[in-house]
C-alpha cells in the first residue's frame, strides 16, 4: 500500500488525544494486504504502539501466501544515564560546582536536576553542563539527575558535594 507521510499539526501533551487521517492507494493486484506505521516524535525517536491496517483488494485470488509476520514488540526500557558528574567534589561555602551529564532513551517525558530534593533545572537537554552556586551552607549537598520515559518509569544518579566553611 501506499501513502504519504504525515504529521501531527501543533501539540498533543502527554494523556490528549490526536485522531489522524492517512490516504492510502491500495495495490492493484487482487490480494489481502497489511501495512504497519510507526509514530516519531520530533527528534526522531520512535514512541507508541505500531499501529497496522489490513485490506482485501477484491478480485480473483492469486495463489495463497503465509501471513505477513507480526512485528515483535520490543518493551520499552528504562531512560539510561551514561555519565553525571558534579566537580570537584569538595568546595567551600559561596563557591560554585560544575555539573554535567549525559542520558538517552525511546519516548522520553522529562529530565531535571535537584539539590538536596529542591529542583535546580528542569526541561534538560540529553547531554549539557551547567554551574551551581547556591552553596550558601556547610554540609553535604546530593545532586540528583533525573530522567523519566513515558512507559518506563524514572531513572535517577545521585551525587553528593562537601560543602565546608573557609575555616574548616
Amino acid at each position: 500500500m501506499d501513502g504519504e507521510t504525515t504529521y501531527v499539526s501543533g501539540t498533543v501533551k502527554p494523556g490528549q488525544t490526536y485522531d489522524m487521517y492517512v490516504e492510502l492507494e491500495a495495490p492493484s493486484r487482487p490480494d489481502t494486504y497489511q501495512g504497519f506505521w510507526q509514530m516519531f516524535n520530533a527528534n526522531g525517536q520512535a514512541f507508541g504502539q505500531t499501529v497496522w491496517v489490513g485490506i482485501v483488494v477484491p478480485g480473483e485470488k492469486p495463489e495463497p501466501t503465509a501471513a505477513p509476520e507480526q512485528p515483535t514488540a520490543i518493551p520499552e526500557q528504562p531512560p539510561s544515564i551514561e555519565s553525571f558528574e558534579v566537580n570537584p567534589s569538595q568546595v567551600f561555602v559561596g563557591e560554585c560546582v560544575d555539573l554535567s551529564w549525559s542520558f538517552s532513551g525511546t519516548s522520553l517525558a522529562a529530565a531535571w536536576i535537584t539539590r538536596n530534593t529542591e529542583t535546580i533545572f528542569s526541561d534538560i537537554p540529553t547531554s549539557g553542563s551547567e554551574q551551581d552556586c547556591g552553596l550558601s551552607t556547610a554540609g553535604t549537598y546530593v545532586y540528583s539527575l533525573k530522567v523519566s520515559s513515558e512507559f518506563a518509569g524514572t531513572t535517577t544518579r545521585d551525587v553528593a558535594v562537601e560543602v565546608q566553611d573557609a575555616g574548616d
